[in-house]
């Protein structure tokens, strides 16, 4: 689903970060900051977006285990997001000099940061394919599945942001779910009940198939 770095490699840039705990709502970064660091999230949720004042535009959710700001840091350019922890967390700080002082070699590096921006690139692609899905349904199933993990956080508005459709697309949507028990809502939180219908769904659907 999302690229995730092995342990292995987690504790190998333990040794040459700084790992730091961040409050929820603190922000890792600006949008056109100098990016002098990238991140591994140890633990946390974080969205990667435009936030300015209390109006937000959500591109991204970042998850344990993953890089965030290392494409920007590469390059050698500003940040062309804000990040911002949606709960309590931890990550790893890797700054240029702490890196180019690290037993790193080129290719192991090359490697990492490689499978990294391949996931994403393939993620992209996915998402690109969701959002031009003209069945609203299988979009929010896809979403659901995919953020399954940290659906508590994530507001219907952002949802259908990201799914570049109407909030009331995504709530008649959400409506379908829940009557088939597919998900259930508590307050503003969506949980999953049934994995594989959601699952089933989205198959049918692609394949043009009579569903229900």
């Amino acid at each position: 689903m999302f690229f995730e770095l092995t342990n292995e490699e987690i504790e190998l840039f333990k040794k040459i970060g700084k790992i730091k705990s961040y409050d929820e709502g603190a922000i890792l970064f600006y949008e056109n900051e100098k990016a002098n660091n990238f991140y591994i999230i140890l633990s946390g949720f974080v969205k990667g977006g435009i936030f300015e004042n209390k109006r937000e535009k959500i591109f991204h959710y970042f998850f344990p285990r993953m890089f965030i700001g290392e494409i920007s840091f590469l390059e050698e350019k500003n940040y062309a997001l804000s990040a911002k922890f949606v709960t309590n967390g931890k990550a790893v700080v890797i700054s240029r000099t702490s890196l180019n002082n690290s037993n790193f070699s080129k290719d192991e590096l090359n490697k990492i940061f490689q499978r990294a921006m391949i996931s994403k690139v393939r993620f992209l692609q996915r998402t690109i394919s969701t959002i031009t899905s003209v069945n609203t349904k299988v979009k929010c199933a896809m979403f659901l599945l995919e953020h399954k993990t940290y659906l508590q956080y994530i507001s219907i508005t952002e949802m259908s942001s990201l799914l570049n459709t109407t909030r009331e697309s995504v709530s008649r949507a959400i409506s379908f779910f829940i009557e088939y028990k597919a998900i259930k809502k508590n307050k503003n939180e969506i949980i999953i009940l049934n994995e594989e219908f959601l699952e089933t769904f989205i198959k049918f659907q692609e394949n043009d198939l009579d569903f229900i």
